[in-house]
């Protein structure tokens, strides 16, 4: 039988659960990656469970989307990355892309976006290098990588749509342009890996999109672990 203050208090510790319980945060994409010299890192894309005060919109509360990388290294890490995002009845792609550095074993959330709106989760994604490797691979003779000989050739197997790493912001400000990706093919068959941009559009936005595409494109070779320069334009059509 509960006393009248066992049932008081009973009733104030379920208040007090019941008031900060929290909705759990939602998984709207992840993965994980090791850079040509081996330093591991993660990110995972996620909304949360409950709505928050806007910082941007003019209106009480919205939704949060975010990108959170993390480096399980011991080295200084420069990433790249998109969300696509699905506007309206629609499903109207935008795409938005952002860049960050991330410290020894630190963690960074470079993307935030207030629209409830649902993320194609094959087209989001980051790719990451150390700042050594961006660093040694300017120099043109990274330790990593070594010259094609001749005869070296490369074959373009599958490019995806230029138009699903084309930031969208850029599109509007009317940013387009050549840029040149230096890439080093780690295998015969497969996916090259960006290490940074040796020739500049001028838009940071247009050659981060450049680095995400070359990394989605698919090359055979005879020639595996060299690097190679290719040419990626964004142009704006009527």
């Amino acid at each position: 039988m509960k006393t009248p203050l066992m049932t008081v208090l009973l009733a104030a510790a379920l208040l007090c659960c019941a008031g900060s319980a929290r909705a759990a945060d939602r998984e709207l994409g992840a993965g994980s990656g090791v850079t040509l010299t081996k330093a591991a890192w993660t990110y995972r894309i996620y909304r949360l469970g409950e709505r928050r005060p806007c910082k941007i919109l003019q209106q009480a509360d919205c939704p949060a989307t975010f990108v959170e990388i993390s480096n399980n290294s011991n080295a200084e890490l420069a990433c790249a990355g998109q969300v696509y995002l699905l506007l309206g009845e629609k499903k109207t792609g935008y795409v938005e892309n952002f860049g960050t550095l991330v410290a020894p074993r630190g963690r960074e959330t470079p993307f935030e976006f207030e629209i409830d709106e649902a993320i194609d989760p094959a087209r989001s994604f980051v790719i990451c290098n150390t700042t050594a490797e961006r660093d040694e691979a300017d120099t043109g003779d990274p330790s990593f990588a070594k010259v094609p000989p001749e005869p070296c050739k490369f074959k373009l197997a599958a490019t995806p749509t230029l138009d699903d790493f084309y930031a969208t912001a850029a599109r509007t400000a009317d940013e387009q342009g050549l840029v040149r990706v230096r890439v080093v093919f780690t295998a015969k068959n497969g996916m090259p890996v960006p290490l940074g941009v040796t020739q500049s559009s001028g838009f940071f936005r247009i050659d981060r999109s450049a680095l995400l595409a070359a990394s989605r494109m698919t090359f055979t070779t005879n020639c595996p672990g060299t690097f190679k320069e290719l040419p990626i334009r964004f142009q704006l059509t009527n």
